[in-house]
Formats: C-alpha cells, structure tokens, sequence
C-alpha cells in the first residue's frame, strides 16, 4: 500500500496514478461547492479498476447518490452500522 496525494480536477489524473484496486477520498469534497465536487468525484472513480473499490466520506450524501446512481459500474454500499453483516465466529 501507498497513499499518494493530487488535484482530483487534472484531466491528466489517471495517466499521473494509473488504474487502482482502493481509491479514498476522505474530508475532501464536503467543502466544495457542489458542481466542483462532482467533477472531482468523477475524476476519480476513473481511477478505480473493475471490481476495485471507491471509499467516500465527507461528502453530501445527495451529491454522493447522484453520481454514484448516474454511474451503472458502481454499486453503492450501505454506511450504517446496521446494514453491515455480521458472521458468526
């Protein structure tokens, strides 16, 4: 594992990283405005090979369903405690 930093908005942003099996984007997006945001969300999803996977939080969660919904090579999981299954030991 590496964690690597850069601007989510360069076009260029999948030539600079290449292709990912774990993208994080954690407290980035919240803070934008929501058009830059999308943008960036979607740069990076680009990152993130087939059956790889995106960690997002720290964003609207509305901003966050709509691209992910808009996006039919996402499956969205659930975040709440909840949801997460439980395996018998």
């Amino acid at each position: 594992m590496r964690w690597e930093t850069g601007d989510a908005t360069d076009p260029e942003l999948l030539d600079l990283f290449g292709p990912q099996d774990v993208a994080m984007v954690c407290n980035v997006l919240g803070p934008m405005e929501d058009a830059l945001a999308e943008k960036c969300l979607r740069n990076i999803v680009r990152l993130v090979v087939p059956d790889g996977h995106l960690v997002v939080d720290g964003i609207d969660l509305d901003l966050k369903t709509r691209v992910v919904q808009s996006l039919s090579s996402i499956y969205q999981v659930p975040n709440t405690l909840e949801s997460v299954p439980t395996f018998a030991a």
